[in-house]
């Protein structure tokens, strides 16, 4: 079974959607410490303006050892890969808790991929070379009714392309 380190934003989105146990069939599930402090609740639209704010139990699904916690690398570590993406591509603003999975995603080679649905952490894998390493949910669960463009397969090839075309853009300047 794949091991499929996941984005907050894709713990928010499945559960948003009522789609979360779906993942977990398919895969092996793991979170950082930061994305599951990320991913504690969502905003349900109630029609009148108001969202109500629904809590996400991730630690429930801990308890079962049906997702599974990594530690956060060491905070020196973090400094040192956002400081290194700030200088070679400032406009690409990454969370600490995405920032961990990359870091994760360059150190343990092919034990693991990574879903997000944020484009700039798909262009910053092309760029640092482990696009190969991401995974759409679209990939994982297939179509989805409600499921935006960022989630595709289509828009993590086109953003991991993009980031790609620009390391080599760089190198041949």
């Amino acid at each position: 079974m794949k091991k499929v380190i996941v984005d907050a934003n894709v713990i928010i989105k499945l559960h948003e959607l009522g789609k979360f146990e779906s993942l977990l069939k398919v895969c092996e599930i793991y979170v950082t410490e930061t994305i599951k402090d990320e991913a504690r609740f969502y905003l349900q639209d109630l029609g009148n303006g108001v969202p109500r704010k629904v809590m996400i139990d991730l630690d429930g699904y801990i308890r079962k050892g049906r997702l599974k916690v990594l530690s956060d690398p060491p905070m020196d570590k973090i400094a040192e890969f956002s400081a290194r993406l700030e200088k070679k591509l400032p406009d690409k603003g990454i969370q600490l808790g995405e920032t961990s999975c990359l870091i994760y995603l360059m150190e343990s080679g092919s034990n693991y991929y990574f879903c997000t649905g944020d484009r700039a952490v798909m262009f910053v894998a092309g760029y640092m070379g482990f696009g190969d390493r991401l995974v759409s949910l679209g990939a994982l669960l297939g179509v989805i009714t409600g499921l935006e463009y960022s989630y595709t397969e289509d828009c993590l090839k086109k953003e991991i392309g993009k980031g790609s075309i620009r390391k080599i853009q760089e190198g041949a300047g």
